[in-house]
């Protein structure tokens, strides 16, 4: 009777210990699968951006450039705005709404010129943007994980002070 008495409570020692522990490790691997999800989500939509955006068509082509949104004429004359609509991160390509990234929790455009000084209210169409820097910061969320992302982008085809010399 005492051996049967100290198995279970030697099994119910290991099972205190090994129940726990394996919630934790399935937890943990729960957690690795959102943020690798979160991490290719972000690489995707950052390699996007990065090729879209430096397409400007002339330094007259940025049309709206705020916190929130970013629209721009591209070098085959079509618009492309950037925006966050709920959770979801928009491309409206000539009027046509596509999600580039989902559980994007926020989204931040900033504006520099030249000498790197952040522009804070930027020129826009029909002036001569003073835009020569874009950057974005995008956050996504899932799962109680959080992913940033930065992505700082030259504009093209705009005059640049260093153009001049």
């Amino acid at each position: 009777l005492i051996e049967l008495v100290m198995v279970i409570v030697v099994v119910a020692v290991l099972a205190g210990i090994g129940v726990p522990l394996t919630i934790a490790l399935m937890d943990s691997f729960d957690s690795a699968i959102y943020r690798k999800d979160l991490s290719a989500s972000a690489e995707t939509c950052l390699r996007r951006l990065s090729r879209e955006i430096p397409r400007l068509k002339n330094s007259t082509s940025v049309l709206a450039a705020a916190a929130s949104t970013y629209r721009f004429t591209d070098v085959d004359n079509n618009t492309i705005q950037y925006q966050l609509s709920g959770n979801n991160l928009q491309r409206v390509y000539n009027g046509t709404i596509d999600t580039l990234a989902t559980n994007v929790f926020s989204l931040a455009f900033s504006y520099f010129k030249d000498d790197g000084s952040v522009i804070a209210a930027p020129l826009v169409n029909p002036l001569q943007t003073n835009i020569r820097f874009v950057n974005l910061d995008l956050s996504f969320q899932s799962g109680g994980n959080t992913v940033n992302a930065t992505l700082k982008v030259v504009a093209r085809n705009v005059l640049h002070t260093s153009d001049l010399f």
